[in-house]
Parts: C-alpha cells; structure tokens; sequence
C-alpha cells in the first residue's frame, strides 16, 4: 500500500476554504411587557437588518408574558438568521441580550427540556421551534449585564 504524498503547507480543501469564508452575525433581541419586541441583526460587513413585533398571545400572568414576547424576539431573530443561511459556509452567530434568563435558556436550559420533550417547559411552542433552529445553527449567547451597555449595543 502507498501513502500519499505530504500536503503542502498552502493546501486547502473546499471544506477549509469555505470555513475562511464563514458567515459571522451579532444579534441583539429585546423585548418590553406591553408585548412589543425587537432585534437588530448585524452582518460581518456591518450591514444591519432590523425586525420587530408584537405578541398577541396574553394569556399569561405579567412576568410570562414578559418572558414570551422576550423569546418571540430570539425566534424571529434566529428564523431570520434560518432563512438567510448559505449552508456552504460555516456560521458564527453571537446573541446578546440582557435578561440572564433568556440567556440561560439559551445556553442550558433548552438542552434539559428537549430531552423531555418540553413537557416542562413555559412556552414550549416557542421553545420547540427555537430548538429546531438550534439544531441547524450554533449559536454562542451573551449576556450583557447593564441596560447602558445594552442600549449602545441595539442602537448601533
């Protein structure tokens, strides 16, 4: 059996060369108790695509609701991201908010209620439709810890 000969040192695959050209985005989501939401995503070439909305869904107490336009934000932001995908080219997503919780969610406790089906989840529509997206991109959550930082963040 022959081996191969030794790659050179400027040897790229189409794999390799598509991880040079990765798709990078920020994302920054919020959300307000009267159910208005909003997110600003930013491209690698600092183009910026705004989205927003309203939760209709009330029938929850105040902090639920609170919490669910807060995750009606991730979602739209993530079947943004979802839907512009070139699945040629490797994804880095970062999303920063400033709720630890929706942080949280994102980083541990989806992963814990997938596994049982979200039966114990709040919100378990939206969440199962986060977790799909999640599936497909790899996301890395940010908590930005104080609302002056955060505004500068989704004022940009």
């Amino acid at each position: 059996m022959t081996e191969s000969p030794p790659r050179p040192k400027n040897f790229f695959t189409r794999r390799s060369i598509n991880k040079l050209n990765k798709q990078v985005y920020n994302i920054y989501t919020t959300g307000n108790t009267s159910g208005e939401w909003k997110g600003v995503i930013v491209d690698q070439q600092g183009q910026t695509f705004l989205l927003n909305g309203v939760e209709t869904n009330t029938n929850y107490t105040d902090i639920q609701f609170y919490i669910r336009t807060q995750l009606s934000s991730v979602l739209e932001a993530l079947e943004w991201i979802s839907d512009n995908l070139n699945e040629e080219t490797e994804t880095e997503v970062k999303f920063y908010h400033n709720n630890i919780y929706i942080i949280n969610i994102l980083r541990e406790w989806i992963y814990k209620w997938s596994k049982e089906n979200f039966e114990s989840c709040p919100h378990n529509d939206i969440m199962r439709k986060i977790n799909d997206i999640l599936e497909k991109i790899k996301i890395v959550p940010v908590w930005v810890s104080t609302e002056n930082q955060y505004e500068q963040l989704m004022n940009k």
